[in-house]
């Protein structure tokens, strides 16, 4: 375990315009960078200083943020800037490359091809580098796709991949590749503390989203509607019936229709909670990140994954604000085939 304490943090800062580099570190005043598990990208917010020019770059020029040590940390592609007559500051934003995989809409059909094909292919058409795709294992017949992005169709890939496998995967970034890598279970590695290094807490509950029964329907081989009901008798105790209705659109068994309603139950029975912290700052702190928080005010006490994050750097001082959940959930799309190919 490790504690976070403030202190004055320093980075480099590159904008790279082809084969030309310029460090900015300089005249950066502020820089604000997050993301979340609904967001497909991360996405950085920059101001510098103008300097005779020297500071002024056109959208699509990367920026790399690096420690000290020369490690690339962050590596973004610009949006959007803004400047006024009035402001010695230049505006930008930028964003990682997934940003470019909710861009475009485009019909796909993909046959005998796993998510890790998928997620290649899609790249290589859009002329997005790649480093390490994990295997993913499961083979689709047919998705078929119409007038979807190409992240979407990633998302509804790995969503059926966890359906049949209970392999979880998601996407980073590392040095401006897009990479698959397995989720895996994280060992915390960083306590927040009250007394510490916390800086200030919330956390509420509610029912108001919780089903405390499951009923999903279907169809077999036959045309024949099957279906499957699942009950959290001890949640119906305490807070009574709330059902929800899964239809599927897939030719299903009996037993992958039982399947997906004890799954849904598991997911949907909880009671919801959200939690939320500001702490100083860490760069590997992002979402989908394990960490242990210790504030009995409020009774965040525990090992809580960031469903969202947001860092601000500035004067050279690094403090983030972090949203939390008890479990480690991606973003999910199910799969509807169109009624084309049905």
């Amino acid at each position: 375990m490790k504690e976070l304490y403030k202190e004055r943090e320093k980075y480099k800062v590159a904008v790279i315009q082809e084969n030309l580099i310029s460090w900015i570190e300089e005249a950066v005043t502020t820089m604000t960078w997050g993301g979340s598990k609904d967001e497909a990208s991360r996405t950085l917010n920059l101001e510098v200083t103008k300097v005779n020019g020297k500071t002024d770059f056109p959208n699509g020029s990367a920026i790399v943020i690096y420690d000290l040590a020369d490690q690339e940390l962050m590596r973004y592609i610009i949006t959007k800037k803004s400047k006024t007559r009035s402001s010695t500051a230049i505006k930008y934003t930028a964003r990682d490359v997934r940003w470019w995989l909710t861009r475009s809409k485009m019909d796909k059909k993909f046959e005998n091809m796993t998510a890790s094909e998928i997620i290649s292919s899609l790249c290589k058409s859009l002329g997005i580098s790649t480093g390490t795709i994990a295997d993913t294992g499961v083979k689709f017949s047919v998705l078929h796709f119409i007038k979807k992005s190409p992240w979407d169709m990633i998302v509804i890939a790995l969503t059926e991949t966890r359906k049949q496998s209970g392999k979880r995967y998601t996407t980073r970034v590392k040095n401006g590749n897009l990479e698959l890598i397995e989720k895996c279970k994280q060992t915390v590695q960083w306590v927040i503390e009250e007394g510490a290094n916390l800086l200030d807490a919330s956390y509420d509950e509610s029912i108001e989203s919780t089903y405390t029964q499951v009923k999903v329907v279907g169809k077999n081989s036959k045309g024949n509607e099957i279906s499957a009901i699942q009950k959290n008798e001890g949640a119906q105790k305490l807070y009574g019936v709330m059902q929800e209705y899964i239809s599927q659109s897939d030719k299903m068994t009996q037993a992958e229709v039982n399947a997906i309603a004890v799954q849904k139950l598991k997911e949907l029975s909880v009671m919801q909670k959200s939690g939320t912290i500001k702490t100083f700052g860490l760069d590997d702190v992002e979402t989908g990140t394990g960490i242990y928080v210790i504030d009995n005010e409020t009774g965040l006490v525990g090992g809580f994954y960031v469903e969202s994050d947001s860092h601000t750097y500035s004067n050279g001082y690094h403090e983030m604000s972090l949203t939390l959940a008890w479990t480690d959930e991606l973003p999910e799309i199910e799969y509807e085939a169109p009624k084309e190919s049905t």
